[in-house]
């Protein structure tokens, strides 16, 4: 019996409080600030979608652009077109795309990497220099590795006239040396530093030390999320007829 009187207890406390909070709570409705329609929004709304158009413009424009744009929203709604299959195909590749987008970015933000000073000197080195370097290409790493032989591209030119690829491999490559193969586009790429030239004085380009940094620490996060990238292949399942 006493635990019945402890059960009807805590069911009063509890229908108390609900009474207290429905008579005393009151719901915060914001209020219109404009009404297309049958959509209604708040100031908040409106000043989110102006401040997300692009270009600067006055606040009046910035309406009237709200305004059609909801008006053309409901006229696609009307006709039907967010039911139809090329909206859908498009909407999901967008939704994909936008996934991947934002995993990317968040990825290459949690990694840390540091340009130490020896980096920061040769590429600054390098960028007085004109090279001339025998580029090996392959269409897989596999035949990369193999040691296959293949005819080179002779490349000339100034360090800093050369692709982002090319001039991180360069980074850590003596003259006469040849570099381990690496990956760019659809293609695999092997480099041979073969000379090193001083460029001429009115030739030489203005890099400053923030330009390098940023250049090796953008190369070395590219380098940690390609090898992410791999760990993911390679501890998943993948099956594809041959």
């Amino acid at each position: 019996m006493k635990y019945l009187y402890f059960i009807a207890g805590i069911l009063i406390i509890i229908s108390g409080l609900a009474a207290y909070h429905l008579t005393h709570s009151r719901v915060k409705v914001s209020k219109p600030f404009l009404v297309v329609n049958d959509r209604i929004m708040t100031r908040q709304e409106v000043e989110t979608l102006i401040k997300e158009q692009p270009g600067k413009r006055s606040v009046q424009a910035g309406i009237e652009s709200v305004i059609t744009h909801q008006l053309l929203i409901q006229e696609a709604l009307k006709q039907g077109i967010s039911k139809e299959e090329p909206f859908r195909r498009a909407v999901e590749k967008y939704y994909e795309q936008s996934l991947v987008r934002f995993l990317a970015d968040r990825k290459l933000k949690s990694f840390k990497a540091e340009a130490n000073q020896e980096e920061l000197d040769r590429y600054l080195l390098l960028c007085r220099k004109r090279v001339v370097v025998s580029k090996f290409e392959y269409p897989s790493m596999k035949e990369a590795k193999s040691g296959k032989k293949t005819d080179p591209k002779r490349i000339e030119a100034d360090f800093t006239q050369l692709s982002g690829d090319i001039k991180w491999t360069l980074l850590t490559l003596k003259k006469g040396r040849t570099s381990l193969p690496a990956e760019s586009a659809d293609r695999v790429f092997v480099l041979r530093l073969d000379d090193v030239q001083p460029v001429q004085g009115d030739q030489i380009a203005s890099i400053d030390i923030n330009e390098a940094k940023a250049f090796i620490l953008k190369k070395k996060k590219e380098a940690m999320m390609a090898a992410w990238i791999r760990k993911l292949r390679n501890n998943a399942e993948v099956w594809r007829e041959k």
